[in-house]
Order: structure tokens, then sequence, then C-alpha cells
């Protein structure tokens, strides 16, 4: 497995080559098809290092995954909150596929294909040999290009009937800033922020954004990388 993905990641194989990996989750082991090396390492993320760790007490109704890649946050989050509705929302139409095969089991997920930001219709997305890098945001590594459905949070929301979100998480490559500062309605009736901030794709710093949310209180900071730290908010008790 790790040879053909190697080969692949260095363009010598041609074609859709995948695996399929099993390993242990929080509550039991788990298997989904992988197709690339930067998988591997979001398994890693999520599962070895804790990314998006929220009171396992919490018990949500609504979580929704901006950024579900091929749904290893899916399959984290219905391991922990197995009655939780998961909205997961996955630009890239390759990825979107595999989300779509290792989710099939589960009970009370949305498939969203589309890209969140901060307009409807259509937006280009850039993507390159990695699927995690897949990006609203042209950068030298990413050579392909696709058209795909835009959405707002709040067209989102309202399509699904979503009147409150106990978990909103985002791993969406640099447009976060602009999802999160044009959303508001939508983060007034959100209770946890989970997010990646990829300071090089966005304009401002995240102390900036983090200001701007002042309905939430800040309950994590994890530095992965100067480039991509992850923090998780919590709406704040006088704005509950």
């Amino acid at each position: 497995m790790w040879l053909v993905l190697l080969l692949k990641q260095a363009g010598k194989l041609r074609g859709d080559f995948s695996a399929r990996l099993t390993w242990q989750g929080p509550t039991g082991s788990l298997t989904a098809t992988i197709s690339d090396l930067s998988e591997l390492k979001i398994i890693r993320e999520i599962f070895y290092g804790a990314e998006y760790v929220v009171p396992q007490d919490l018990d949500p109704e609504v979580i929704v995954d901006l950024g579900s890649n091929a749904g290893f946050s899916v399959l984290f989050f219905k391991a922990l909150f197995p009655r939780a509705r998961v909205v997961a929302v996955e630009p890239h139409p390759g990825t979107f596929e595999r989300l779509r095969r290792n989710t099939a089991h589960l009970e009370g997920v949305d498939l969203i294909n589309a890209a969140v930001t901060d307009h409807d219709g259509e937006t280009t997305l850039y993507f390159g040999s990695e699927s995690w890098g897949a990006s609203l945001a042209a950068a030298a590594d990413r050579q392909g290009a696709t058209v795909v459905p835009a959405v707002t949070l709040a067209h989102l929301a309202e399509q699904l009937d979503l009147p409150k979100i106990d978990v909103l998480k985002l791993d969406i490559e640099g447009a976060e800033h602009q999802v999160l500062t044009s959303s508001a309605p939508v983060l007034a009736r959100t209770q946890w922020l989970v997010f990646e901030y990829h300071q090089e794709l966005n304009r401002d710093p995240l102390w900036t954004l983090l200001d701007r949310l002042e309905d939430f209180r800040l309950v994590r900071f994890k530095r992965d990388s100067r480039e991509h730290p992850l923090v998780t908010l919590e709406r704040a008790p006088a704005t509950r």
C-alpha cells in the first residue's frame, strides 16, 4: 500500500489507485478507503492527534462538518456521537465519492458536494496530488482546477432545516475567514466551533478573526504548525 501511494504521489502511476485501511477508533475499529498519503496524515491527526476533541458529554444533535475530505472526520464524530445528525460537505468530486463510500453504512449523515463560501452559485476549486490540499485559492502546487457548486452557510442551514448547530467544524483550506465573517445569523445558533486556520491563505491573522467572533470564548489552541493552528471555541455563557 505504501509503495503504491508513494508512486502515485510522485506521478509515477496513473489512474484511480486506492487502498482499504483499518485502524483503531475511539470506540472500536474503523475501515475506510484512502487514495493518497495525505489521507493517512488526516487519520493520524484526527484519531491520534485529537484535533476535533469536544466534551464527550456534549451529546450534540447536529454536527456540521465543512471540508469532510473522504469522511474520516465523519467517522470520528459518529463513533463518539452515534445519535448526532452529521452534515458532511466536500467540494472535490472525486474525494466526495470516497466520502460517500466511506460513510455509506452510517445513518444520520447528509452529504453535500459543494464548497461553502461567502456566495451562492459556482466557484473554482484548485487541487493537486494530495486530496487535503484542495482549495478555493490557486497555488503552484495545485495544477488542477474544476468548477464546483458554491453555497453560503446560511443557505445550507436553510436548505437542510438546521435551526441550531451544536458543533461546526471547518477545514476548508483558507476559506474559513470569509465563511465565518459572513455567517453571523448561523453562528448565533452555534454552540461550538472547531477549525484549522490557514494563515498563509488568509488576509488577516487568526487573532483578528477571533476578535470578531466575540460571542465565543477560546477553549483550546493547538499549533501543529505555525501556519495552521487549530482552535476550539465555545459560545460564551452570557450569549447562550
